[in-house]
């Protein structure tokens, strides 16, 4: 019985050629395992034995054997390589500093030598078999169209001349001086390489394949804010990218994630490197690093003059079209959607933006979105929360549509019985118009760019738009008066179609309170969360400061500002909230005096 050993495949990097790591590495020199009575031997295939091991274990030393001797073959040793050392107690053949075989005592004694007679059988036969003649070479799978690929040829006799021949989709051309075969692709598809030395051959098969492509040009991205994630920014340059890569049919760019962009303040520039991978398609995946030049751009804080508001149906029974809208140049839009899945699999909700035109568009965004999740209240608090941070720290950045062409900003996949919910901003600010839509898919998702089919119809006239979100409230405490009351989600607006928005889901309210204390002696106020609709949660800029509240039930109350004025003394308080997706209104913001005793959460 006989095991042979053929040529492995190992692991190579070819940056510069941007070809994939996995190659061929053979050689025409091949070993394996001859299986005899009570031994096991090592032998060249089709030539004589080299290492004879008795015992047990035999068989799988002789294994071991022969993957080290394929390695050293694949490696062109020459024969002087193969020494004689001490290893420990035992006497081991040493080729390239590392051990080939160990003649331990026992092995001697089972073959009737010493140790050190045995080891010098075992170091002739080797250096006879890789005296040759001999090639071996390491080509990769894939190779480009219309570059030159230098293929090393190692083996023995060193300085033997070695012929070279190709059929298929390339040419080759030996080096004598460099010792390398120079592979050209000149067209795409299969083809064959086959080397010789004398009496030896060796044949290798790969492909003709196109590079997935090379970015062209400059890459100049911008965000806005404070703190900006890095995956905002990555997505930034990612559409930059695409702007000025030239790419195959089906490739894909991924970017690392920038890194030292988070010191930058408004009107900041940088040059931060970039690793950038190509791939997809029938093509060869290329790495490449890449300048970028960040700039963190200033975006003053502003109400969104626009609402799009998807939760129709709140519960999704398949794949459709959501939501779909037109975002006027210059005018920011506030998405709020917030949908649970019931189909019996998974959904893909996608926000994408589609710019239809003939030149390239760039819209600024933000985005919080939560999920997926079986608790509503969580989901809808977390994009509340996420989209209040970003708002205060002027966190967004700036994304570049191509021409005719759809872009998956969001894709979140929720389970059956799983929630998703979210709130964008979105604003062009340079080019033609853009549309939006929502969609619901039973396919995976697709984050990024995709040409677009054909030509939509987009519709932001029905119940999902609301113009000028936002309100403004006033009232006043005076101490030993009337407590202050101030109401969230009672009395809706409604869509540019008439129908009201319940709850005022996505709404911005501006509540000003005035405290005063006309008294003597110091006064103590509080402001208080009270849900009246039912189970609530909220988040509250609160004179500029990110406050959140807990879970409130019904009839009970939260503290979210503890005050104290000397006598005689005003203040007014300036409280920013928004009606967030999954908790019930309306609400009240109270302003009385101070409860002392009261932990601050409690039905009361």
């Amino acid at each position: 019985m006989m095991m042979r050993h053929r040529p492995v495949t190992r692991a190579l990097l070819w940056l510069l050629l941007g070809v994939p790591g996995a190659a061929q590495a053979a050689s025409t020199l091949e070993f394996e395992v001859r299986a005899e009575t009570g031994a096991a031997a090592v032998a060249v295939v089709g030539g004589p034995v080299l290492i004879r091991l008795r015992g047990a274990s035999a068989a799988a030393q002789a294994q071991v054997i022969v993957a080290r001797l394929a390695r050293l073959a694949e490696a062109g040793t020459a024969p002087a390589a193969f020494e004689i050392r001490r290893a420990g107690a035992d006497t081991a053949v040493f080729a390239g500093g590392a051990v080939v075989c160990t003649a331990t005592a026992e092995a001697a004694r089972a073959a009737r030598a010493t140790p050190k007679g045995l080891a010098g059988d075992w170091q002739a036969n080797l250096r006879k078999a890789f005296a040759g003649p001999y090639v071996s070479a390491v080509v990769p799978p894939l190779l480009p169209f219309g570059e030159s690929t230098p293929i090393a040829l190692r083996g023995q006799p060193a300085g033997t001349a070695v012929s070279a021949t190709v059929t298929g989709a390339a040419a080759a051309r030996v080096d004598e001086r460099s010792a390398s075969v120079s592979v050209t692709g000149n067209a795409v598809g299969p083809a064959t390489l086959t080397l010789r030395r004398g009496p030896a051959s060796l044949t290798l098969n790969f492909e003709i394949r196109m590079k997935a492509g090379r970015v062209a040009g400059p890459v100049r991205a911008a965000f806005t804010g404070s703190g900006t994630p890095a995956e905002m920014i990555r997505t930034a340059i990612l559409s930059e990218l695409y702007a000025v890569a030239e790419l195959q049919p089906g490739v894909r760019i991924e970017p690392s994630l920038p890194r030292g962009a988070a010191g930058l303040t408004p009107g900041g520039q940088t040059v931060v490197p970039v690793s950038v991978r190509l791939s997809g398609g029938d093509t060869i995946p290329v790495t490449t690093d890449v300048d970028v030049s960040l700039s963190d751009r200033d975006w003053p804080e502003q109400p969104a003059d626009r609402l799009l508001v998807s939760n129709d149906p709140e519960k999704v029974a398949g794949s459709q079209l959501l939501l779909r809208g037109v975002l006027p140049a210059g005018q920011r839009t506030r998405l709020l959607f917030h949908h649970k899945t019931i189909a019996d699999r998974p959904l893909a909700y996608e926000v994408r933006l589609l710019n239809q035109t003939d030149a390239p568009s760039r819209v600024h965004l933000r985005d919080a979105t939560c999920g997926p999740s079986e608790d509503e209240i969580f989901v809808g608090h977390q994009a509340c929360l996420g989209y209040w941070r970003q708002r205060l720290a002027g966190q967004g950045y700036c994304l570049l549509i191509p021409p005719h062409t759809a872009w998956t900003v969001r894709a979140v996949v929720a389970p059956p019985n799983d929630i998703v919910s979210g709130l964008c901003e979105l604003t062009p600010i340079e080019g033609g118009p853009v549309e939006m839509e929502l969609v619901a898919t039973s396919g995976p998702p697709v984050s990024g760019p995709r040409g677009i089919a054909g030509p939509s119809t987009a519709d932001s006239a029905g119940i999902c738009l609301f113009e000028r979100p936002y309100k403004a409230e006033a009232g006043s405490y005076t101490a030993g008066g009337m407590h202050a009351f101030l109401n969230v989600g009672r009395d809706p607006i409604r869509s540019i179609a008439g129908t009201p928005l319940q709850g005022d889901y996505g709404v911005i309210y501006t509540l000003d309170f005035d405290f005063d204390n006309p008294g003597a002696a110091p006064a103590r106020f509080e402001l208080v969360f009270s849900a009246d609709g039912g189970v609530a949660r909220g988040v509250l800029v609160v004179d500029g400061k990110l406050r959140e509240t807990g879970l409130v039930r019904p009839a009970q109350q939260e503290r979210v500002l503890d005050l104290e004025l000397p006598p005689g003394g005003r203040q007014r308080v300036n409280v920013r909230l928004m009606p967030q997706s999954g908790s019930n209104y309306p609400l009240r913001l109270v302003g009385r005096p101070y409860t002392a005793g009261w932990s601050g959460r409690s039905g009361r």
